[in-house]
């Protein structure tokens, strides 16, 4: 059962709590929105949350070097406003997909062909990956599953259409249902 309002109710983890809290359930407009609006006039509902969330998403995790291998347009303007500082590979072409292994951060759609080749070269970098953003989980959702119950996987998010995976040691290996 997926929970509509989160309010922090049934997250015991702290990190979990400020993620749900501060990433997924903020709706807040940040100082980036109105901007990046106004230069992607044409995203539908949807792809405008998703790329806000990943604003949110960058911001909170502060990577240093982002790899988006989806077909989002705004995604790297999104991410950038989010934190200026992140370098941003766009590892759609063949010849940028073995950039992957210099990632912190990944923006992945399972929708896209060879995404699996990208993943596993992700995560074979031996250097501590922070988090994996899955864009399209509802069209393939054993892949969704896959991704979540690898044993480098820890905390899982699944939003129903998009999903964040985080690695890291630090917090027991958990999936939460929420809604973005």
């Amino acid at each position: 059962m997926r929970r509509r309002r989160t309010k922090g109710y049934g997250v015991q983890s702290p990190f979990a709590y400020r993620f749900v809290r501060y990433v997924i359930a903020e709706r807040l407009p940040f100082y980036a929105y109105s901007s990046l609006a106004e230069k992607y006039p044409l995203l539908s509902k949807d792809e405008r949350s998703r790329a806000e969330f990943l604003l949110r998403l960058s911001n909170f995790v502060k990577a240093i070097h982002w790899g988006i291998y989806s077909d989002g347009k705004a995604y790297p303007d999104y991410l950038s406003a989010g934190c200026k500082s992140s370098l941003m590979t766009n590892l759609c072409n063949a010849e940028k997909t073995s950039r992957v292994a210099d990632c912190d951060a990944l923006v992945l759609s399972l929708d896209k062909e060879y995404w699996e080749n990208v993943y596993h070269a992700f995560l074979n970098n031996q250097e501590i990956k922070k988090v994996l953003f899955v864009d399209h989980i509802d069209a393939d959702s054993h892949a969704w599953q896959r991704l979540c119950n690898n044993p480098q996987s820890t905390v899982c998010f699944d939003m129903e259409t998009c999903g964040v995976i985080f690695f890291t040691k630090a917090v027991p290996k958990h999936v939460y249902l929420v809604t973005l």
